[in-house]
């Protein structure tokens, strides 16, 4: 998809087009963080992005680059600015690095094109210390609201995302993304928003079959993984924490304690309106992809170099009757970090050979597009050591026993 030269002579900031509020400096920071990592992998000739380290209040790092940027809800906020100031003054400076940044980037969305340095006072100030810190030789680079603009558009899932004027057919594609996920939504709610009662006696003939999880679901918590289960020593947690965004987890418990039906729960609950009724559950226009890894184990025995994001887009076409979905539907999301990824039943894979080859295209995946909300489950017995995904910066969970109150609820629904 190539830029349209004649619309590009004026444009709105990207600090515009986000909301002033903490889900818009959570996409901001997602933004700089994919676009760091793409400008580092290119400075070091690397075929794959890089993840950058977030090591202080807006500071990232990744190679020799430290980057410093500014939240597009700061505008007229100097609180934040100067807490940034203290950071670089009381932990900055004593920070050791592995090799000294020869880079420095620094992110103003407000600033606009022709100037030198940030336009806030104070975080011109938290710039000019950071300065000070590092080797005389270290260059200094400003991205500004036109830097962004352009290092958006050179990547075209998010230049169709915030700059869809910008791009040739870019409004006919936003378009057809628009109508793809609406199509999206609602074959997946069809496939996941029935509960069956397998291998379970019921009284009505209705429920043989299928019935609707808002109508019978009973919400499970989760637990520290090692943690003793009694209410003095165990903290429940409510599922619905897990998914915030960027956040991995994985999901353990025994055979038949819900885990299956708990993620199909955490995939509708933002966007299913029954499920957001009962349960009290947020809006939430993520796009969520559900994987059974048995499946795609089987893929792989046959197909070795399939990744889960080519597995992702065959099951769309094959499950959801979506033929019409294409990669460039799904980067529209990965990119921006808009994404929660629920990987079902680890345990189920034929060896620990195939644990490890999944762990690996889980790694690839959120390497290639970080900021995802990815969540695991698998049983407890078959949840090898060799193959754990600690190494991943996944945190371990168990679903957490019912309560008689809760047991009794389920019953009587």
């Amino acid at each position: 998809m190539t830029t349209s030269a004649h619309q590009q002579v004026s444009f709105q900031p990207l600090s515009e087009l986000l909301p002033k509020n903490e889900a818009g400096d959570v996409e901001f920071e997602q933004i700089v963080s994919v676009l760091l990592g793409l400008d580092e992998a290119q400075l070091s000739k690397r075929r794959q992005g890089v993840t950058p380290t977030r090591i202080g209040p807006g500071m990232l790092l990744t190679g020799r680059t430290l980057c410093v940027y500014r939240l597009p809800s700061q505008k007229s906020n100097q609180d934040t600015d100067n807490q940034l100031l203290d950071f670089v003054n009381e932990k900055f400076k004593g920070l050791q690095f592995r090799r000294q940044p020869t880079r420095l980037v620094i992110v103003d969305p407000s600033a606009m094109a022709d100037t030198e340095l940030p336009t806030s006072d104070s975080f011109q100030r938290v710039v000019e210390t950071v300065r000070r810190t590092l080797p005389s030789r270290c260059t200094m680079t400003l991205w500004d609201a036109a830097q962004l603009k352009d290092r958006l558009l050179a990547v075209p899932p998010f230049g169709l995302r915030y700059y869809p004027e910008l791009l040739l057919d870019g409004p006919k594609h936003w378009q057809a993304i628009a109508a793809a996920r609406q199509r999206y939504d609602q074959e997946f709610t069809k496939l996941h928003s029935k509960i069956q009662f397998v291998g379970m006696s019921v009284y009505k003939e209705e429920a043989s079959a299928s019935v609707d999880m808002d109508q019978i679901y009973i919400p499970l918590w989760v637990v520290p993984e090692g943690a003793v289960e009694t209410e003095a020593q165990a903290t429940h947690t409510h599922p619905l924490t897990l998914l915030m965004l960027g956040a991995r987890h994985v999901i353990l418990g025994d055979t038949g304690s819900g885990k299956s039906t708990l993620l199909r729960f955490l995939a509708l609950a933002g966007g299913h309106p029954q499920l957001i009724k009962r349960y009290g559950t947020q809006k939430d226009d993520r796009l969520p992809v559900l994987v059974t890894l048995r499946r795609y184990a089987d893929e792989l025995k046959s197909r070795p170099d399939l990744s889960l994001r080519e597995y992702v887009l065959e099951l769309t076409h094959s499950d959801l009757s979506l033929s019409e979905v294409s990669t460039e539907f799904f980067e529209y999301y990965l990119y921006a970090g808009q994404a929660i990824l629920l990987l079902d039943g680890l345990d189920e894979l034929p060896s620990s050979r195939f644990k490890a080859t999944v762990r690996d295209r889980v790694k690839e995946l959120l390497n290639s597009y970080p900021g995802n909300t990815a969540i695991v489950s698998s049983r407890i017995v078959g949840y090898d050591k060799e193959v754990r995904y600690d190494s991943l910066g996944f945190s371990h969970h168990r679903v957490a026993r019912l309560s008689l109150e809760e047991i009794t609820g389920f019953v009587r629904n």
